[in-house]
């Protein structure tokens, strides 16, 4: 009888095991898959333990704004953003305080726009869940849920499963690979756009406006707990089209900041300093681009090593993953300027870049359309020459040096790069007629007889990005 109940007892076990790892993985699948706050605290729990020296804390205005990778570049300073869409005071708190349990940054930076934006007790369920379900399950995860969600929700938002189950209908390959999820991942998710906006100035703006009993009240619980961990806190706003009513706001928080002795950096009387041009510099009203936040981060970094004992690691092989998150995001910032430029001399000298393979194909009608003596220059520092700049020629290259070239009737070239397949083909069907063809795994690219067609590889960012024409029949335009 005792074998008998030591064996139901072994059984019940391995099926509670079992369900449990179940609803791990289903958990771990269905999770939406969201940079807006979730893939920022999953990459965050990868970071080695006490490697974060600045924590960045606070809503999208932190991770679309500070880019990391030039923080690293210009001062080898090991920074992380964590936060999530329109991310309240509560939510930051309890960020923090899961952050803290493995990481003992030399500084915190929490940016406090978010009552400026939306001035609110509750958030839309789904940024409540961006917010709080990337968090391991924990007190500060319960709490979070709690704080967040109006009290007939709670019990329901508590199990993500009400929330997510239907998902299954949406997943796609990159549900179960979940890519983002990687210690390389800084938390950084930049804005792309480029649009133009009347610069704002709110210098004059001096009067207050109270924020919420609720957000005042996380405020100083977040300023209470840095204190108790003895670490320097800064509030920040960062750089926005900010309104009036939103920056008496900033001034009430800074009032308290004040009555706190916890210093404050206001970006938005600051746009010379930084070098803002809101008329090349926003993505939209709220976020800065690739421009913009560049120009931000360098003078942010700065700010922070004028004022507080940070380290230099790079070099470190302890600080890698940093300068791998580095190098992610001068591809990313080269890909933007790349998609930025639309004049042929002055997009022909990027496509030289040590982490590209670029393929160039010139037109059939290319020694009647290019005169253009700088063009022809530009064309010979990319691999061509005298001989080889003629109707037809392609060239393959790596950084600058010549993979293959040819201008034959027919050919095919093939390079693995890494995980994936570059094929060319050109052939000539029966009826003479002569197609070339680029396939990267099974994507097909058609390239045009026209002008110059341009294909770049990115081999950091193992993707194709981009892909132009430019046309010689419309004075050499850009076409994407």
């Amino acid at each position: 009888m005792e074998g008998f109940s030591m064996k139901k007892a072994i059984r019940l076990i391995i099926v509670i095991i079992t369900i449990g790892i179940a609803l791990a993985v289903c958990d771990h699948v269905l999770l939406l898959k969201s940079k807006d706050g979730i893939e920022q605290i999953h990459s965050y729990y990868l970071q080695k333990e006490n490697t974060v020296d600045v924590l960045f804390l606070g809503s999208s205005h932190v991770y679309c704004n500070i880019n990391t990778g030039t923080i690293w570049d210009e001062y080898g300073i090991s920074s992380f953003d964590l936060g999530g869409a329109e991310q309240p005071y509560w939510n930051s708190y309890y960020y923090l305080k899961e952050a803290l349990k493995t990481q003992k940054p030399k500084v915190i930076v929490f940016e406090i726009t978010t009552p400026g934006i939306r001035e609110t007790d509750f958030q839309p369920e789904n940024w409540l869940i961006c917010n709080t379900y990337g968090m391991h399950w924990s007190e500060n995860r319960i709490e979070a849920i709690k704080s967040s969600s109006v009290e007939q929700s709670f019990e329901r938002l508590l199990n993500p499963f009400n929330s997510i189950h239907n998902r299954y209908k949406d997943l796609s390959e990159e549900d179960f690979v979940d890519s983002e999820r990687d210690i390389s991942n800084k938390g950084f998710d930049p804005r792309e756009t480029v649009v133009p906006f009347e610069r704002p100035d709110i210098t004059q703006i001096t009067e207050t406006e109270p924020i919420s009993e609720k957000a005042e009240l996380y405020l100083n619980k977040i300023i209470d707990y840095a204190e108790q961990e003895n670490i320097p806190l800064l509030l920040l706003t960062a750089p926005y089209t900010v309104k009036d009513e939103a920056q008496k706001r900033y001034n009430y928080v800074f009032q308290i900041a004040d009555s706190r002795q916890i210093p404050y950096l206001d970006s938005n009387k600051m746009y010379d300093e930084i070098g803002l041009d809101f008329a090349t510099d926003m993505a939209d009203d709220l976020h800065l681009n690739r421009a913009g936040n560049e120009k931000f981060s360098k003078f942010l970094g700065k700010y922070l090593l004028d004022r507080y004992e940070i380290a230099d690691h790079r070099g470190d092989i302890k600080y890698a993953s940093w300068e791998e998150d580095a190098l992610k995001q001068r591809m990313s910032q080269a890909e933007f300027i790349l998609h930025g430029t639309y004049d042929l001399n002055s997009y022909l000298p990027q496509i030289n870049h040590e982490n590209y393979v670029s393929m160039v194909f010139l037109g059939n009608n290319f020694t009647d359309t290019v005169t253009d003596e700088g063009i022809l220059t530009q064309l010979k520092n990319c691999g061509f020459t005298d001989e080889t700049l003629g109707n037809g020629q392609a060239l393959f290259s790596g950084g600058r040096d010549v993979l293959f070239q040819s201008n034959a009737e027919e050919f095919k070239w093939s390079q693995d790069v890494k995980e994936h397949n570059l094929l060319c083909s050109r052939e000539k069907n029966e009826y003479g007629d002569i197609s070339t063809t680029v396939f990267v795994d099974e994507q097909k690219y058609t390239i045009g007889l026209n002008g110059i067609t341009v294909l770049i590889y990115d081999q950091v960012q193992n993707k194709i990005v981009d892909y132009v024409n430019f046309d010689a029949q419309n004075g050499f335009a850009a076409f994407r």
